[in-house]
């Protein structure tokens, strides 16, 4: 992973969630991406303003 940062995953600390940091197997541009696309089973930040 070191190097090549499209490989890093993302981490999603919810507030509001338990366990309270979730881990994403996708990139920081795949993330929001996905997030606005719905394409994730459930929500993964606190505010459903973005999502969907």
């Amino acid at each position: 992973m070191g190097d090549r940062p499209d490989a890093w995953p993302v981490i999603v600390w919810e507030r509001h969630g338990s366990p309270h940091w979730r881990v994403y197997g996708c990139g920081m541009a795949e993330f929001p991406r996905r997030l606005l696309a719905d394409e994730f089973e459930e929500c993964p930040l606190s505010d459903l303003s973005l999502w969907g």
